[in-house]
């Protein structure tokens, strides 16, 4: 009778999971599935959305989910691009706080991997701004991989009130930088973080002859925002209509600020 109790005992407990042995979780199985190279584009397409959704909303995430932080220091590079990756995507969820997260996020900004970097710069976007992570983006606008560049300039005027080292910074990659996206990527934070300055604005006048049509575009689109009405501005975007290689895109915001500009006079 006393064996017979035991094994019934025995069989509710095995057939109950959070009786036996713990579940594993979304985000679990899915660091498991990076490690060991199983993490095929069908599994990230089913596991990507339900480890974040496990993720998003926690106030504690470093407690309850623990196997995130080991995974940002995992020696396998693939583990660390998808842990960091999973920060990104959560990062922009309601109710979901980093902070507890910010100085594993600030070490990983050393990692070895552009991608890497990359991530922990915009999943850094969603917390409070503190001295040494403003010190560490704009540290980043100098990376060598543009992908990092881009997302620290996208990062580093996000934070009110916007650092002044970090707008003269920006404006800077839009004068100097060599890759076009990294350029055209300054233009367009220099324009959403609203400063106009006599720097920045000679900054986006200057991007206005910048040998990419597409870095152009995105300073007219910029001086539209900032500089709408000031002779000089609309000299220089009026001037735009002489390059050469003039897109129809160019030329469509170029003829929209015009319009826009004698409006406001």
């Amino acid at each position: 009778m006393l064996k017979s109790v035991r094994y019934c005992l025995l069989t509710v407990f095995l057939s109950v999971p959070w009786l036996g042995m713990a579940q594993v979780s979304k985000t679990q199985m899915l660091l498991d599935a990076a490690r060991h190279g199983t993490l095929n584009s069908d599994r990230m397409t089913t596991l990507l959305p339900a480890a974040v959704e496990e993720l998003s909303g926690h106030k504690l995430l470093r407690r309850e989910f623990p196997e995130l932080v080991t995974a940002l220091a995992d020696e396998n590079t693939t583990v660390r691009v998808t842990a960091t990756g999973m920060l990104q995507l959560i990062s922009t969820r309601p109710g979901t706080d980093l902070s507890d997260f910010e100085r594993p996020l600030l070490e990983c900004l050393r990692d070895a991997n552009a991608q890497v970097r990359a991530n922990c710069v915009f999943a850094l976007s969603s917390i409070a701004a503190t001295p040494p992570m403003i010190e560490a983006i704009i540290a980043l606008l100098h990376d060598p991989a543009p992908m990092v560049r881009i997302a620290a300039i996208s990062s580093a005027l996000r934070h009110r009130p916007t650092p002044s080292e970090g707008i003269l910074q920006v404006a800077a990659a839009l004068s100097s930088d060599e890759d076009d996206q990294v350029r055209s990527a300054a233009a367009a934070s220099l324009a959403m973080a609203g400063n106009k300055s006599v720097k920045v604005l000679d900054a986006l006048r200057e991007g206005l002859v910048d040998r990419s049509p597409s870095v152009a575009e995105e300073c007219v689109i910029a001086l539209g925002v900032l500089d709408l009405t000031s002779e000089r501005t609309v000299a220089a975007v009026h001037a735009v209509l002489n390059r050469k290689d003039l897109t129809p895109t160019l030329r469509a915001n170029v003829d929209s600020f015009l319009r826009r500009a004698q409006r406001g006079k």
